[in-house]
């Protein structure tokens, strides 16, 4: 509970610092609007925020034709669930006049990126805890959760609605998740790949969760000989099956309603089939296509650099201290093997941002443990990285934009 109090501090402080952050001046052109709270504090309102806001308010807005946000309607009636929890209460105690249902569902959707961001620290810190045996003290992982609490994702959308936090809970659950694997019974994996089927409805990277396990679980099938049985086929047949039941239940409901689905990222962006569109076309065209698809993803990759400079600098100090060797065991070739399905998905999307790739970075932090482990608690070292997120900190709050 004391470390749980640590991290909801830490997230509300230090996102705190981004309502001062310099306002976005009158010429300055971006996707959303600024609300000031005073004369010296303010937030970005993402212009997403509004199907957000509106179909939360009113879910049947889910079931109009084409409509932005009805691809993820877990997410919304969570929202919705929580602003009205929010409304009525507030209704109860008699202070109606002072927050409306709209205040109420905003208020629900940045609750909902707080607790989103705090269970991405506490995988954070399991995570971190299982690669070093428990070893790691709480203050080294404080001062890494820096990196993943303030940075241009939380200062543009923690105070907005949106599902940007993802990004970190997603990667990180991915992680912990094949970490903890080995010794599912067969019933949990099918709860599993189902739950990461319930995910597709919330947040589009659940695809990449679930390709991550099944991946691990043909390696595991094939390491224990079992991969060529009838066995192991009806596994990763009814997981298949179970991970796509819960889009195939809502499509047929939307058309048992009368209602086309619609997914705006595939049909306004052509995230992932574009492949197919260019196939269509010619191999050449194919060719063409994903040259110029991965020279724009990266353009997007520059706020990674500095975390791969981090991990070469802790690979560097592993190689120096003599006696401590790279911990190449199971649990860094299963980061890597996140950090390539990852990073295979963003590069083969199709639609290229910032904002996307970052989700590569708690991947690379958790790799950059594997390397220096409990060499963390090294007072020159902590002191160290307390200046660097501290720098890194007052750099994000003190800088101009991003505001989307």
């Amino acid at each position: 509970m004391k470390r749980i109090i640590h991290y909801t501090l830490l997230i509300l402080i230090l996102n705190s610092c981004f309502l001062f952050s310099p306002k976005p001046r009158p010429e300055t052109n971006f996707w959303g609007a600024y609300i000031p709270i005073n004369a010296h504090a303010g937030f970005i309102k993402n212009y997403d925020a509004n199907e957000f806001l509106e179909s939360a308010i009113d879910p049947s807005a889910l079931m109009r034709e084409n409509y932005v946000r009805q691809s993820r309607p877990i997410y919304i009636i969570i929202a919705s669930s929580i602003g009205y929890g929010i409304y009525y209460t507030f209704n109860v105690f008699g202070v109606i006049d002072l927050i409306d249902i709209e205040k109420s569902v905003y208020i629900a959707y940045v609750f909902l990126n707080f607790i989103i961001l705090l269970f991405a620290l506490i995988l954070f810190e399991k995570i971190a805890l299982q690669l070093t045996d428990d070893k790691i003290s709480h203050a080294s992982i404080l001062l890494l959760s820096v990196f993943i609490t303030s940075n241009f994702m939380t200062k543009a959308f923690f105070w907005t609605a949106h599902q940007q936090m993802m990004a970190f809970f997603i990667p990180l659950l991915s992680i912990y998740m094949c970490m903890n694997f080995k010794g599912m019974s067969t019933k949990w994996l099918y709860t599993l790949f189902f739950m990461c089927g319930i995910g597709m409805l919330a947040y589009g990277s659940f695809l990449i969760l679930f390709s991550v396990c099944i991946l691990y679980l043909i390696y595991t099938l094939y390491v224990q000989k079992y991969l060529f049985t009838y066995h192991a086929f009806n596994m990763l047949v009814i997981g298949s099956v179970l991970f796509i039941l819960p889009t195939i239940l809502w499509v047929l409901f939307l058309k048992y309603k009368g209602i086309m689905y619609y997914n705006h990222e595939v049909v306004q962006y052509r995230q992932l089939v574009w492949m197919g569109d260019a196939i269509s076309i010619s191999i050449t065209a194919f060719f063409s296509a994903l040259y110029i698809n991965v020279g724009a993803f990266l353009k997007t990759t520059p706020k990674l650099y500095l975390f791969i400079a981090l991990f070469a600098f802790t690979y560097c100090i592993q190689k120096i201290n003599k006696g401590i060797e790279f911990q190449w065991n199971r649990n860094t070739k299963l980061i890597l093997l996140n950090l390539f399905c990852f990073g295979y998905f963003f590069i083969l999307l199709g639609y290229y941002a910032d904002r996307l790739t970052f989700t590569l970075m708690p991947i690379i932090l958790c790799l950059s443990i594997t390397t220096i482990g409990v060499l963390l608690n090294n007072r020159k070292l902590q002191l160290a990285l307390l200046i660097t997120v501290s720098l890194w900190h007052a750099i994000n709050v003190l800088s101009y934009g991003p505001f989307a």
